[in-house]
């Protein structure tokens, strides 16, 4: 997304069990089903396009940065259309605390609705609601509300002053769920031979991997869904091999935090240390006390004999994901 200066007005407003009487722009404030109340923590004035710096956006998506008052539990935004003589058609919506820039934490990412709908049409001169969702928001927080524009829609309600730096993607769709995130590679030989051969808990996952054919076909599953999923996906991806990792570690850690944006820690080179100091619950717990080392690397060759039933159904990941 690129940085957007003026942006279609939209009021926040948290659900919170706060005892406060009223709303920023309510007499009265009203509950929710539990009893708890709602307060405003964020508002603006709705005002008309200045002449001259009329905005329109069409197949965009614009991310709006808030900064909250109160904090709370719950949340649910009202969008303005004030101004409009026409309709206004939200064709998607979210919500997520900001961590730097346009990006957003992306286990807080919540996607909005308005009477169930995922999309609204909020009518001329008025304003509309979204639903409730959770959502652990602290106070004097920034929130970045994305808001996706299908048709060309001028932003006829605004307001003059912004005191935030909002953004606005290009013209490829609905971006409001855009978040970062990392996927991890491996030789898909190695993937399935170390889910074989590990002695995992029983449930209805592990279960798959109680012999090689069910689980190739498991890998096959997931591993195809990804394959088909990430040419059509928007968000920001970062694919990070096995192999790379442990032939590196300092450069692909490096990678990976540039890439999310998070500042640099030598900590990281010391994972197995953090390790021995906490309860590892995972089957591998005394490998993830090791430093990196490359044993595991290939080591698919050493039962080929025994995947070799296996190893035609795994061939297009393997070609794929660049292992041939």
């Amino acid at each position: 997304m690129k940085t957007l200066k003026t942006a279609v007005l939209g009021s926040l407003f948290l659900g919170a069990a706060l005892g406060l009487s009223a709303a920023a722009d309510q007499a009265i404030a009203e509950k929710n089903s539990r009893g708890a109340q709602w307060i405003g923590t964020w508002a603006t004035a709705a005002q008309p396009f200045l002449p001259g710096a009329l905005e329109t956006y069409q197949n965009q998506s614009l991310r709006l940065i808030v900064h909250t008052s109160a904090g709370g539990a719950r949340v649910r935004i009202k969008i303005s259309n004030t101004y409009g003589d026409e309709p206004l058609i939200v064709g998607g919506a979210h919500i997520g605390r900001r961590r730097s820039g346009a990006d957003i934490e992306p286990t807080s990412d919540r996607r909005l609705t308005f009477g169930g709908q995922s999309s609204i049409a909020v009518a001329a001169h008025s304003v509309a609601q979204s639903d409730p969702v959770n959502l652990d928001v602290p106070a004097l927080s920034d929130l970045a509300i994305s808001l996706f524009f299908p048709r060309a829609t001028k932003a006829t309600t605004s307001h003059a002053l912004a005191l935030q730096t909002s953004y606005v993607s290009s013209a490829t769709g609905d971006s409001t769920a855009e978040a970062k995130f990392v996927v991890a590679l491996r030789d898909p030989r190695d993937v399935c031979l170390s889910c074989f051969m590990q002695p995992l808990p029983l449930n209805q996952v592990s279960a798959m991997f109680l012999s090689l054919e069910t689980t190739v076909a498991e890998y096959g599953s997931v591993m195809g869904l990804w394959r088909a999923m990430a040419p059509r996906l928007r968000n920001p991806h970062l694919e990070i091999r096995y192999e790379d990792v442990v032939d590196n570690l300092e450069l692909c850690s490096r990678r990976v935090l540039d890439f999310l944006d998070i500042p640099w820690d030598p900590c990281v080179l010391r994972f197995n240390e953090h390790a021995r100091e906490k309860l590892v619950r995972s089957p591998t717990y005394l490998d993830v006390m090791k430093p990196v080392f490359k044993g595991a690397v290939g080591r698919w060759r050493n039962y080929q004999k025994h995947l070799e039933p296996c190893l035609e159904a795994l061939a297009p990941f393997v070609k794929a994901f660049g292992y041939a």
